[in-house]
């Protein structure tokens, strides 16, 4: 090696020793005028050199993963110390051994692959990926022949009702839930981010189409709904994908645009289709080729998506399982390749760190409860309509306007500071109003007031949603965030710049716990849903309804209560209050 080290041209600081000291020139010249002591003296320092050379391929193994974290947080002027930044060199460099070995196959990454990602990482700067998933939202959801789907298949397929509702329905109810849980543990894997999720979800739902369209037998409209619920839990990762895309700062915006988009595609669903059938006396058939378009488009948007970008445990195992990593290359054993257990382990556990944040808790309890009524509530509203004795009934122009409103109170509330915070106490509000407005949907007998109410209902409920959405995942993606801070002061050193948490692992992470809070709350709907069947008044049900919301905004606001007095006890009469309220990557708070 002569006097060349592994730093590979990079100038060393004065400060830093060199790793390799030459021997003084006469014993260059004549070795054999060594002493004992001298050769002994040099096997030492040649096993320090050896040493130092392992050292500096464990950390060019860990920098290269982060190298791109590196280059995208520092500026200009950042300079990084001298070891680290001859690492990146070798991380960089195609013809080092170390990028070598850490490729597949040890192959490095080719020129398109990285064009990609680069295509990729401009993308999601300028903004482009949150417009595609715009897109994607809107053609996913628009379905102008859902309203008319009934009467497509006893009219057009001659199947009859019962055998619809029974044979045909219901096995989308029995497939819903693992469906759920499918699209929450394919999150947390490697090979399926949740981009590739909302790409399968897309093609899910253009087959669902499909099928329903030229499925001339009964046992195509059965697997219509295996897929449409494969299609409706894909829809988990359309928030994750939006935090992942967006600045910490545009959080709250994004995640309320993404909701507006999914309720105003509903809006020209329904009108749409009913303006075709009714005043154009369009078939239905046609109203299915019109919604195969619309899916098609959504697959188109969902494969424009870009790449979210690595590993969802990259940063995580970097950190945590360096030791590994180190002796699986030292080994000379494939690097990246982890046991199946290991990483169902490694996302439940992410989940149950997710479950101990104050803000998610507060939030998963207002969802066991209030996604099951409203779904309840959104089920039997037709029923309740019918039992008044309201004859002239509006309800497909009552629905389009529910979607309409909603959709605009959701983007207007999007740029509320006053939101993004104190989330006991819009749990608990949001309770009470949705338990009292059905309370007035029940004690009203005229159509007017009926709907009103309703509608205040449907309000409430999607803006409080989202709400509850983007306080969730900003709390996750900040504690990730905080976490990684924490975990490479401790391995690094406090003078360096952590890299961030990636897209692709904090997307993994809302979405196994977006998937276990439906599944929740689906549970609960089905426990509510068999005591409420014994009940035969619509009346009765939606009161029954209303009282289970009340009953639980009294217990959480007397569970704060305890809350609040612990915390005084516990850290006395000059302890302030607890930080109520989401805490964002990067923020000082």
């Amino acid at each position: 090696m002569g006097e060349r080290t592994w730093e590979f041209g990079v100038p060393r600081r004065h400060s830093e020793p060199p790793v390799t000291q030459a021997l003084p020139r006469d014993h260059r010249s004549n070795p054999q005028q060594r002493v004992p002591e001298e050769e002994e003296e040099e096997q030492k320092q040649m096993r320090s050199t050896d040493s130092k050379k392992s050292s500096d391929l464990f950390e060019c193994h860990v920098v290269r993963r982060h190298s791109h974290s590196f280059r995208r947080q520092t500026s200009g002027d950042y300079v990084l110390p001298g070891h680290l930044r001859a690492c990146l060199f070798e991380a960089t460099n195609t013809g080092s051994p170390v990028n070598r070995a850490a490729s597949p196959g040890g192959v490095a990454p080719s020129p398109a692959s990285a064009a990609s990602t680069s295509w990729a990482s401009r993308l999601r700067r300028s903004g482009g990926g949150l417009t595609f998933l715009y897109l994607f939202a809107f053609w996913s959801q628009f379905k102008p022949s859902e309203p008319f789907l009934v009467d497509y298949l006893v009219g057009a397929k001659g199947l009859p009702a019962h055998q619809v509702y029974e044979n045909v329905f219901d096995l989308f109810i029995y497939s819903r839930l693992p469906c759920v849980a499918a699209v929450g543990l394919l999150s947390g894997q490697p090979w399926a981010d949740c981009r590739r999720i909302l790409i399968g979800g897309a093609a899910c739902g253009l087959v669902t189409v499909l099928l329903t369209r030229f499925g001339e037998l009964l046992l195509f409209q059965q697997l219509a709904q295996f897929t449409v619920a494969a299609a409706f839990a894909s829809r988990l990762a359309v928030p994750a994908v939006a935090f992942a895309h967006a600045p910490p700062s545009e959080y709250q915006a994004s995640v309320h645009r993404v909701k507006a988009v999914i309720l105003v595609s509903n809006f020209a669903s329904a009108a749409v289709g009913e303006a075709l059938r009714d005043l154009e006396w369009v078939p239905l058939s046609v109203l299915f080729d019109i919604s195969a378009v619309g899916q098609a488009l959504s697959l188109l948007c969902a494969f424009l998506l870009p790449d979210l970008g690595g590993d969802p445990d990259e940063f995580d195992d970097s950190m945590s399982n360096s030791a590994s990593s180190h002796a699986s290359q030292c080994s000379g054993s494939p690097t990246g390749q982890r046991p199946k257990a290991w990483l169902f382990s490694r996302m439940f556990a992410d989940l149950q760190s997710s479950l101990t944040l104050r803000t998610v808790v507060w939030w998963t309890l207002w969802a066991y409860w209030m996604s099951p009524v409203h779904g309840l509530a959104m089920t039997y509203w037709q029923g309740l309509i019918r039992q008044k004795h309201i004859v002239a009934d509006h309800n497909g122009t009552m629905s389009a306007c529910m979607y309409l409103a909603a959709a605009a109170v959701t983007a207007l509330s999007g740029s509320i500071a006053a939101l993004r915070g104190l989330p006991t106490l819009l749990v608990i509000a949001s309770m009470f109003g949705a338990g009292a407005l059905l309370m007035q949907v029940v004690a009203e007998s005229e159509e007017l007031p009926v709907y009103t109410w309703l509608l205040l209902y449907q309000c409430l409920f999607e803006v409080t949603a989202t709400i509850c959405t983007f306080q969730v995942g900003a709390e996750v993606t900040g504690a990730t965030s905080a976490s990684l801070t924490r975990t490479f002061s401790l391995t690094a050193g406090s003078g360096r710049k952590p890299p961030a948490a990636s897209a692709a692992s904090n997307s993994a992470k809302l979405t196994t716990l977006f998937s276990a809070t439906a599944i929740a709350s689906g549970l609960n709907e089905n426990m509510i849903l068999f005591i409420v069947n014994r009940w035969r008044s619509m009346e009765t049900r939606f009161f029954g309804l209303a009282c289970c919301l009340e009953v639980c905004a009294a217990l959480l606001g007397v569970a704060r209560g305890v809350e609040a007095l612990w915390r005084w006890r516990r850290g006395g009469a000059g302890a302030g209050p607890p930080a109520d309220g989401p805490q964002l990557p990067g923020s000082n708070a």
